[in-house]
């Protein structure tokens, strides 16, 4: 029997799937004696099955149709091989060329008699994959070009907002000039000792209620005001009686209140914008009275977590690029550019300065895990996590020799475990509120540091000065 025929008669049978099992390869083999492989029964159901559903009456023996003698092209031919690994983008099998060799009505093998084919194949493939390549490359560049445009495009905006940006402030901003030097002649002033002044955690704009504190503490922002007066009191009447005549203003951040929690938002006493107008002003003009007592200062700040523009879960890059306090900061260098020697506004979490020789690491310490407890009230993860920003900064600053932080409102200086380098912890000027008392079960007074720094020595001098 015709074996196409016997294949034919099997389909309409018991149809194209049950034609298809093991079993019927089975009994066509006995039926025809056929010794071929399973396979290759499989592909001439398939044959057969294409023939009856164009209604084809050119049933021929699969065996005699892929063994008949064809004229070919060898040109045509590698066309034909081509086309395919385009298509599919990939290199052929064995299996994919005979199955592409009976679709072209060629012998199944033709692909592997003609001579040197194998090397023309890899050519082929050789020539795709370049071809892939080139196209990706293309792409590439293409994107990349896009991406450097747009990259382009944004930081000329960027320029023209933070022209734009300067020119504002200029117009916004009273610049203030530095009063006459009132204290002693600099022949009798000590040369080799630096005053620091150290405000952090002024949280402007919040509003503190004697009930919520059991009568502790009361704040807002004329308190606030009242506190920075005493404070700046107490450190001119010392910097005339040390007759010291460098200092150093440090803001560690957190100095206005912000806007980062709902509770927050609901007890302030002034609007975010109000708080940074006010602030900056009164700060500046403080720095002015300053140089009535020295006439040399210099200003190093940080920012805050309370600052920061997004609610929500804190965010890390470009920490200070989206944080009100920046905002702040530049008013206050804009008002006493005629009254400091230089003011320098964080570029990232961490600002690194030196005061008498003594590499000091400011940041504000919201970027320290952990906390105290009642009975220690100093943060258990200070020591360590000081330990790894040394490690961190060693290679490329060297040794740091101080830290400066805020953030725990509570002052106190502990050590980190490499090298013993001093942490020194700022309190704060808001005092108590609701949620030290109620979280933290704690309830420091308000207050601020005043440091001072000698040559060769460092910190010389500490002071937690209290406020009320």
């Amino acid at each position: 029997m015709n074996k196409t025929q016997w294949i034919k008669n099997r389909i309409d049978k018991v149809g194209f799937k049950e034609s298809y099992s093991e079993a019927e390869f089975t009994k066509y083999c006995k039926a025809t004696g056929s010794n071929c492989s399973y396979k290759s029964y499989r592909r001439n159901v398939y044959y057969v099955k294409d023939k009856m559903e164009t209604n084809s009456e050119d049933y021929q023996d699969e065996e005699s149709v892929i063994s008949a003698p064809v004229d070919y092209n060898e040109s045509d031919l590698l066309d034909i091989i081509e086309t395919e690994v385009a298509e599919k983008g990939t290199r052929l099998s064995r299996v994919d060329l005979q199955e592409l060799a009976i679709k072209n009505s060629f012998h199944k093998d033709i692909w592997f008699s003609i001579k040197d084919f194998q090397k023309k194949l890899d050519f082929i493939y050789r020539s795709n994959l370049l071809d892939i390549k080139t196209k990706v490359d293309s792409h590439n560049v293409q994107s990349e070009l896009k991406i450097l445009k747009a990259e382009n495009k944004h930081l000329i905006e960027q320029q023209a907002t933070e022209d734009r940006f300067a020119l504002i402030l200029d117009k916004a901003v009273a610049c203030y000039e530095p009063y006459p030097i009132k204290a002693s002649s600099n022949a009798s002033k000590v040369s080799d000792l630096e005053a620091v002044l150290f405000l952090s955690d002024i949280h402007m704009g919040e509003a503190v209620e004697s009930h919520d504190t059991m009568g502790i503490n009361v704040y807002n922002s004329f308190v606030a005001k009242e506190r920075i007066d005493q404070y700046f009191e107490k450190v001119f009447s010392e910097l005339v009686f040390l007759n010291i005549y460098k200092a150093t203003v440090v803001f560690g951040g957190d100095l206005i209140g912000g806007i980062i929690h709902e509770e927050i938002l609901r007890s302030a006493d002034t609007a975010i914008t109000t708080s940074i107008l006010e602030l900056s002003d009164y700060l500046a003009q403080k720095i002015q009275q300053l140089t009535q007592y020295v006439d040399s200062i210099r200003v190093f700040s940080t920012v805050g977590n309370h600052g920061r523009m997004i609610q929500g879960k804190p965010y890390y890059s470009d920490y200070v690029g989206y944080n009100f306090e920046t905002l702040l900061l530049n008013f206050i260098k804009k008002e006493t550019k005629d009254c400091v020697e230089c003011f320098v506004i964080p570029e990232g979490t961490y600002t690194l300065f030196e005061i008498q020789g003594k590499m000091i690491c400011l940041t504000h310490g919201h970027n320290f895990s952990g906390g105290g407890s009642g009975f220690s009230p100093i943060p258990n993860t200070i020591p360590r996590d000081t330990a790894k920003i040394i490690g961190a900064m060693r290679k490329e600053y060297g040794n740091i020799d101080y830290f400066m932080i805020g953030h725990f409102h509570n002052p106190f200086i502990s050590n980190s475990f490499i090298d013993n380098v001093p942490v020194i912890c700022n309190g704060s000027m808001k005092g108590a509120d609701a949620y030290s008392l109620n979280k933290m079960k704690m309830a420091t007074k308000p207050s601020q540091a005043f440091l001072i720094f000698e040559e060769g020595t460092g910190l010389k001098y500490y002071s937690n000065i209290e406020l009320e």
